[in-house]
């Protein structure tokens, strides 16, 4: 039996990207020059409401490899950690391995097919990670996405809904609001997907029910 929502596990996502001091550029300019540096992802079980399995990987920017001093003290991750981390193409085949090496053991099924229902779910805090850092930079570098990919459930626009505030605010903030600390480094992914599974779980404890909401275009212009 599920909890209120048609899912039994969900996997947390935030990824972490190249950053500059804004004042410099615009934000629509910085999109098409970010490459993403960190990939963390965790697996909640949507009833047991545990962590049951991790995943992080630094990741090499491949287009301007030296990380900016803004981008080191924003996030935390040193030039040291991307120099010899996997390229992003290499991260996306080692979270896929690390989907498979439980895939069958928990019964996880990413999407519909002829025999099974899907029942786990990616979820992120905004449409940023897999609707605009993902495919942006895949497309650019010619790297083709598992179709897993293409939907998602974006909390954010569930927490608005929720709350009654206004969606545009920081995922920090979003914690403090109902009255949850953020447990780590701010703006470090690994912690970020941990504190995005707390939220989901005090979420779904209150009886919000979350379905997939957002669909990336990628996979309907690439087919």
């Amino acid at each position: 039996m599920y909890f209120q929502g048609q899912y039994q596990y969900a996997i947390c996502i935030d990824l972490v990207t190249t950053s500059w001091d804004h004042r410099n550029f615009s934000q629509a300019d910085a999109i098409d020059r970010q490459e993403i540096i960190e990939f963390p992802a965790v697996l909640l079980n949507l009833q047991s409401r545990i962590i049951e399995a991790d995943f992080h990987t630094f990741v090499r920017p491949t287009e301007e490899p030296k990380l900016s001093d803004f981008c080191k003290n924003y996030t935390g991750i040193q030039q040291s950690d991307v120099d010899t981390a996997p390229t992003l193409s290499e991260a996306i085949r080692k979270f896929h391995d690390w989907i498979d090496s439980f895939r069958f053991a928990k019964g996880i099924v990413l999407i519909d097919d002829a025999k099974r229902k899907q029942n786990t779910v990616f979820i992120t805090w905004t449409d940023f990670d897999l609707g605009i850092y993902l495919p942006t930079e895949t497309t650019r570098k010619n790297y083709k996405l598992p179709r897993y990919f293409n939907k998602w459930i974006d909390l954010r626009d569930y927490y608005s809904l929720w709350t009654g505030i206004d969606r545009v605010i920081s995922f920090s903030f979003a914690l403090k609001m109902v009255g949850m600390p953020f447990f780590g480094r701010l703006h470090s992914g690994a912690d970020n997907v941990r504190n995005l599974a707390r939220l989901v779980c005090k979420m779904t404890r209150a009886g919000i029910e979350l379905t997939i909401n957002s669909e990336s275009d990628y996979f309907k212009i690439s087919s």
